[in-house]
């Protein structure tokens, strides 16, 4: 069903391309979402919708770094579980982490000039800082942020993939600013404006 689905999209490119992240990520998708559900069946349709949003929004897709590609399908499929399992079950299940929380080591490469090795410093700081921040958040509004800052997606956007509303994106994102700024502090909290 999902290659007749990609076989449909009339420019030979954007088919190519489809099929080709369907290739790639296809097996990594599914046990993605096996790790949450251990169901066969709902891992499949977790792949087909992802692959379905893929296509729904290939143009900005297409747009993304391999790493934003990767985020943005896990951040997809992980709701797409998500919705599938509250469905079935009206409970809310918090959902395995990916490797965005991972502890990451900011290097620094020292330039001739002073006032640069500074800059970078206080970059680096100020992005440790901000990381440990967001690891407070949840995951809801770890996912929203990740679509908003890293895949760079306007709000309607996130609200139909997370299966939000517009407005309610929008007051998590008021709401996680604030807290941001009460953890971090007004120097995070400008990152944002």
């Amino acid at each position: 069903m999902m290659l007749a689905l990609i076989m449909a999209i009339e420019n030979e490119e954007d088919r190519s391309f489809v099929l080709d992240i369907y290739n790639q990520y296809e097996k990594s998708i599914y046990a993605y979402a096996y790790t949450m559900t251990d169901d066969e069946e709902y891992s499949r349709d977790c792949v087909h919708d992802v692959i379905k949003i893929v296509i729904e929004e290939l143009d900005t897709f297409k747009e993304f770094s391999d790493n934003r590609k990767v985020k943005f399908m896990m951040v997809c499929c992980k709701h797409s579980v998500y919705n599938k399992y509250s469905f079935k079950q009206r409970i809310y299940q918090p959902l395995n982490n990916f490797s965005q929380n991972e502890e990451k080591e900011y290097t620094i490469d020292i330039p001739d000039e002073i006032p640069d090795i500074c800059e970078e410093l206080i970059n680096n700081e100020t992005r440790a800082k901000l990381h440990k921040c967001i690891k407070q958040l949840n995951q809801l509004e770890q996912d929203i942020l990740t679509l908003r800052y890293e895949c760079e997606l306007p709000t309607k956007k996130i609200a139909k993939l997370l299966n939000l509303s517009d407005d309610a994106v929008r007051q998590r994102l008021v709401r996680i600013h604030k807290e941001i700024k009460k953890i971090g502090g007004k120097e995070l909290y400008d990152l944002f404006k």
